[in-house]
């Protein structure tokens, strides 16, 4: 169970913005936080989990929560695709074209939307165009007015929380780590949080972020999920 204070004060980030961006290098718990998801989601409420490039952690999720708690949250996520990852860029946009399209019926009271991982099919759609800037700058614009504007505008006008997880690259301009295409999500309004690992220690650090406020926990990686403090 993560501390109360934690979700609690997730709640109230959320009541600023619907927008949250995950990011950290592997091993760092993302994953882990779909113990987040859970803590968020009341008995009436589900969630959509779009599987953009890694699948649903069923195996994670029955380490965190006993049969029955784990059985009962799955009933509330449904999965895009449903067996299976994406497979392209072309797939995602699909995916996201008709989830966002006005004539879809959402599940029952539909209160988060998950992306794991939101850019890694576009990080290998401009990844051989890294010389034809003009083209990059494209693409990148056209993912984001036609996946997350699209994605943004939904969860506004319904009333749901989007949490976006994203891989990681080098920034040189801060000599550290970013989500990929960071200046892409700059321009949203949005709750960040970064894991961050630490050396000779099992302890890592989460920094959660919104407008000019930043607080930092320090947490380590459990059998039973993430514990903070």
């Amino acid at each position: 169970m993560l501390d109360p204070v934690f979700i609690n004060g997730m709640k109230e980030l959320f009541s600023y913005s619907r927008i949250l961006n995950i990011s950290g290098e592997a091993g760092s718990g993302k994953t882990n936080l779909l113990h987040l998801v859970a803590e968020l989601l009341n008995n009436d409420e589900s969630c959509i989990w779009v599987q953009a490039n890694e699948l649903f952690p069923y195996n994670r999720l029955k380490q965190i929560y006993n049969y029955q708690k784990s059985s009962k949250i799955l009933d509330l996520i449904f999965l895009l695709p449903k067996n299976r990852p994406i497979q392209s860029y072309e797939e995602q946009h699909s995916v996201i074209q008709n989830l966002t399209n006005h004539n879809t019926m959402l599940p029952p009271e539909t209160k988060i939307i998950v992306i794991d991982n939101i850019s890694h099919h576009l990080r290998f759609e401009v990844g051989s165009l890294r010389t034809e800037v003009a083209k990059v700058k494209t693409i990148q614009n056209q993912f984001y007015e036609e996946q997350l504007l699209p994605l943004i505008s939904l969860c506004n006008r319904n009333f749901i929380n989007l949490i976006l997880i994203h891989e990681i690259t080098y920034d040189p301009t801060i000599n550290d780590t970013r989500n990929y295409f960071y200046k892409l999500y700059d321009r949203i309004n949005s709750i960040t949080i970064v894991l961050r690992s630490q050396m000779n220690t099992q302890k890592k650090k989460m920094e959660i972020s919104y407008s000019d406020s930043q607080k930092i926990f320090s947490y380590t990686i459990e059998h039973k999920g993430l514990h903070i403090g």
